[in-house]
């Protein structure tokens, strides 16, 4: 995917979190995380994750 994929997917579907991930290898350098984080903060896009690497995103509740 390219930012233009991104920004469809974001646009597509406003209230869900999206995840940016295999970011910075050899077969998906097209789109680098830092050209990510840039599209999101020129932006304001909150609901776009995007890991370093090892990192772990937990999405469970404490009610």
């Amino acid at each position: 995917m390219n930012i233009e994929d991104v920004k469809n997917v974001l646009d597509a579907a406003p209230d869900a979190k999206v995840i940016a991930s295999h970011l910075d290898t050899v077969s998906h350098l097209s789109v680098t995380r830092d050209d990510l984080k840039e599209f999101k903060n020129k932006n304001n896009i909150d609901n776009l994750l995007i890991p370093e690497d090892g990192e772990v995103i937990d999405f469970t509740r404490n009610n």
